[in-house]
């Protein structure tokens, strides 16, 4: 699993200003998951990663090469 994206998203997610809640509901992506794959013990699939992106302002791509990034 990727800590490095956990790590990444949170970061991300907390410097536009928004709770897990507040990008569970801009991305459909429960909040549950969300925090799972900030603390790297769920690694997020293709289309989870693209939810999350669009609402951080992130394109697909860069979400997804933290993903595969290893710290």
């Amino acid at each position: 699993m990727s800590e490095w994206l956990g790590v990444e998203l949170r970061r991300i997610r907390e410097e536009r200003g928004f709770t897990v809640e507040g990008l569970a509901e801009k991305s459909g992506v429960s909040a549950s998951t969300i925090r799972e794959v900030e603390r790297g013990t769920r690694e997020a699939r293709p289309d989870t990663v693209a939810k999350l992106a669009k609402p951080l302002g992130l394109a697909f791509d860069e979400v997804w090469r933290l993903q595969r990034r290893r710290g």
